[in-house]
């Protein structure tokens, strides 16, 4: 694929979201993650760790710390860290979002089943 050209239309997409919906509506969010994920496939990690972040505390003041979203927003920060080298930051992300998640929503909800198997890889990456 042409990252060059996804990371300029994603962009796109984020301001459109912004000026139409702004900064807090959740295609606006779902934009900027979009974005950061654009920006890690160019090799611009700190560029995509902020906007996640970003992502990660909006998400938290506008839906709550256990909510999927936020979860999600959680994993993805630390798929970025764990790209990053930062393999200890990234399993401990990961590890408080599966807590929260089984605290939540129980074992048997998707999102705790996806948090488990992203944790459960990163675990096995490391050895």
């Amino acid at each position: 694929g042409d990252a060059a050209a996804a990371r300029t239309l994603q962009q796109d997409v984020l301001d459109a979201s912004r000026r139409i919906l702004g900064d807090d509506h959740p295609d606006t969010l779902t934009a900027k993650a979009n974005l950061a994920a654009s920006l890690r496939a160019l090799g611009d990690a700190a560029a995509a760790r902020t906007l996640q972040q970003e992502v990660l505390d909006a998400s938290r003041r506008i839906l709550g710390d256990d909510h999927p979203e936020t979860l999600r927003a959680k994993a993805n920060l630390a798929v970025g860290a764990w790209n990053s080298g930062r393999h200890e930051v990234a399993i401990d992300l990961t590890a408080s979002a599966l807590a929260a998640a089984k605290a939540r929503h129980g074992d048997e909800h998707p999102v705790t089943v996806r948090l488990s198997g992203l944790l459960a890889q990163m675990h096995e990456a490391r050895r």
